[in-house]
């Protein structure tokens, strides 16, 4: 079964090969389909594919304009989500925001993410992101990296 797409949004612009190459050692073995730009589309999925589509919100000057809508075979989406947000983070030196619902909620909230940047976590409001593309920082977090 796969669920439904989660985001991460980022703060830089990825190539497609770079992200590719990333994604391929990320998820060893997955078979998936990265939907970017120019490159591949919706016709070029195959059944019982993973799907990581990259996108660019053209509305926004800058903050997170970038992003991965994923839609994954897999129970523990939203601990896959924030491996991969921290692993993005980390590995393309840019500052990546994910739901924060696992760690810190337990529900589902939208105005509430991680942020990951620098090596730091923090929780951040993020009510304005659709319009400006912004986050605000609320606390840093004392956080335990996901674990495979």
């Amino acid at each position: 079964m796969i669920t439904k797409p989660m985001d991460i949004a980022f703060n830089k612009h990825l190539q497609y090969q770079e992200l590719k190459d990333f994604l391929t050692g990320h998820f060893f073995g997955l078979d998936f389909l990265l939907i970017y730009e120019n490159v591949h589309s919706w016709d070029d999925l195959k059944p019982q594919q993973s799907i990581f589509q990259y996108m660019i919100n053209q509305e926004l000057s800058g903050g997170f304009k970038y992003g991965l809508d994923i839609a994954l075979k897999s129970e523990e989406v939203l601990l896959i989500i924030e491996k991969l947000a921290t692993n993005l983070s980390t590995y393309f030196n840019c500052s990546t925001i994910c739901d924060a619902s696992r760690v810190i909620l337990k529900e589902n909230n939208v105005f509430y993410s991680l942020l990951f940047e620098q090596g730091k976590v923090y929780l951040v409001d993020d009510y304005s992101y659709e319009e400006t593309g912004q986050v605000t920082k609320i606390i840093e977090l004392a956080y335990d990296y996901p674990q495979s």
